[in-house]
């Protein structure tokens, strides 16, 4: 949709590029940071290195052992909006083996606001092994691991420094409501990380992975 308005100063976009045997694929992420509009690419370095010992970790856990995470992306905004780049230590999944990427482990991101698009999702690859015998929906186990790890990574992100000194905080931006774009952004603070049960299918030439944004 054209004209959606960016996020707020005080926030960055971060994406993630990740590898596995199926292909490569990205993440992306909204995250209230302040002072983030006018930090120094050490700083936002810093906040990079912090997201990939935390949250990226978290979401390792429940990833294949044929995934990686490639790079990190932080992009700011404001009136001299930045791109920094992070390439981080090597690292890998810890579950199985990847399916094909039109088969996805969804998370959700909870908010206070109980509008119809509220909530928002984060795609990642889907290990073999968390699938039940059924082949729709996550073993139970599974479930209950992916729904740690989202809620480890929303404290995670929450525990990270700001440039500013203050702690970031997990979010959902919203930039359009009802189809139309909004003047200026808003954003609901993420109150619970959760994982869906059932195995999400994507075609991604038509609905490709949600970003940690709604609307």
């Amino acid at each position: 949709m054209r004209g959606r308005p960016n996020p707020p100063h005080d926030f960055v976009t971060i994406t993630a590029d990740w590898l596995s045997r199926a292909g490569p694929w990205s993440t992306v992420w909204n995250i209230f940071a302040p002072g983030s509009w006018l930090a120094t690419t050490l700083q936002l370095e810093t906040l990079l290195g912090d997201f990939f010992l935390g949250p990226v970790n978290d979401l390792l856990q429940v990833l294949p052992t044929d995934t990686s995470l490639d790079m990190l992306r932080c992009s700011t905004y404001g009136n001299e909006p930045q791109e920094v780049q992070y390439a981080p230590a090597f690292n890998v999944g810890a579950i199985g083996d990847s399916m094909p990427l039109v088969c996805a482990l969804c998370l959700t991101w909870r908010t206070s606001d109980r509008r119809i698009g509220a909530q928002s999702h984060t795609h990642l690859a889907l290990a073999d092994d968390f699938v039940d015998e059924d082949r729709r929906t996550l073993k139970s186990i599974s479930w209950s691991e992916a729904q740690s790890a989202a809620r480890s990574f929303v404290l995670h992100v929450n525990g990270i420094t700001s440039p500013d000194g203050a702690q970031c905080v997990a979010a959902v931006v919203h930039t359009s409501r009802d189809g139309v774009a909004l003047g200026v952004a808003e954003w609901s603070p993420v109150l619970l990380g959760d994982a869906s049960r059932r195995v999400a299918i994507l075609d991604r030439r038509r609905n490709p992975p949600r970003p940690f944004s709604s609307g």
